[in-house]
């Protein structure tokens, strides 16, 4: 693959947005609430060429990102003069991502699945690590010698990952 010049992917501005208008927040949280709901409501069904943990794994991500744009709704409504409002633009870029990772899953049920293997290998990872570092605090012995490892295995056989 060659180089990518930003000359061959950018996308010029011609018309700015109007700073005056406003969005009618309640408004938009109904639309988002109801293209969640339909969608997860979709993939409760076999969805042709998605297996069931595909299915679910795509429901867990729209759940889980209707609860994010919950909270960035959240910390904009503390208004301007809070700090804590400007955390709801890290939010917003991780939806962003997280809903470019559903257009993957739903381009190609194969992207599911790199997905799932994905976040079980982040998951082990985190869990070597937490091992590591925790062994000698009593207050995490059972969960790092009984019940991480059967967690970390059902997310492995659960990804697919062999």
């Amino acid at each position: 693959m060659g180089k990518i010049r930003v000359i061959d992917i950018a996308w010029p501005n011609t018309t700015d947005i109007d700073l005056e208008r406003h969005l009618d927040a309640p408004v938009l949280d109904g639309h988002v609430k109801q293209c969640v709901s339909a969608v997860t409501n979709a993939l409760k069904k076999p969805a042709s060429g998605y297996s069931e943990s595909q299915a679910a794994h795509i429901r867990w991500m729209f759940d889980a990102m209707r609860f994010t744009h919950a909270t960035i709704r959240n910390l904009v409504a503390l208004g301007p003069d809070s700090p804590s409002c400007v955390d709801s633009l890290a939010l917003a870029r991780q939806q962003l991502e997280a809903l470019y990772s559903v257009c993957l899953m739903v381009q190609d049920a194969s992207f599911a699945d790199v997905y799932l293997k994905s976040f079980w290998r982040d998951a082990y990872t985190q869990f070597l690590l937490d091992r590591k570092e925790r062994q000698g605090l009593v207050r995490f012995n059972q969960y790092l010698n009984q019940t991480g490892l059967p967690l970390m295995e059902q997310l492995r056989v659960s990804s697919g990952d062999r």
